[in-house]
């Protein structure tokens, strides 16, 4: 522990700072995350200077957006109806789901990033009639 933090001081004094994310214990032993923010200041022989943030109301919500996000993705995922997601700008693919490539007989891969396929989607109306 000691040998890292003095490699990350020699780091910082040769870059002539550094950022980084970090953990805290507080008096009543709970962490808490703080962004550290770290200045080498040449005066006066060198010194470091420090700025510290905490940044543990940031990090839940970083956690809970992803939690969010793999929910919808699986959802999204499962749902065993074709679902898929385009730009609107250029109306490339950007999500299709397994769905999709059982009805359309099809890898994903052909999908996402390029626009609309025609073939597939004649080929797909040739195997379901509602298409």
């Amino acid at each position: 522990m000691a040998d890292d933090t003095a490699a990350r001081i020699r780091k910082m004094a040769a870059q002539s700072g550094d950022r980084f994310d970090s953990r805290h214990r507080r008096k009543d032993g709970s962490f808490f995350d703080v962004e550290v923010s770290v200045q080498h200041q040449l005066a006066e022989g060198g010194r470091l200077v420090a700025f510290l943030r905490d940044i543990t109301e940031s990090k839940r919500a970083d956690r809970e957006l992803q939690e969010s996000r793999q929910l919808i993705e699986s959802i999204v995922e499962n749902v065993p109806l074709m679902v898929f997601l385009k730009e609107a700008q250029d109306l490339r693919f950007v999500v299709f789901n397994r769905a999709g490539e059982e009805l359309l007989g099809d890898d994903r891969k052909d999908f996402l990033g390029k626009r609309e396929r025609r073939r597939s989607v004649r080929k797909a109306s040739s195997v379901n009639p509602f298409l």
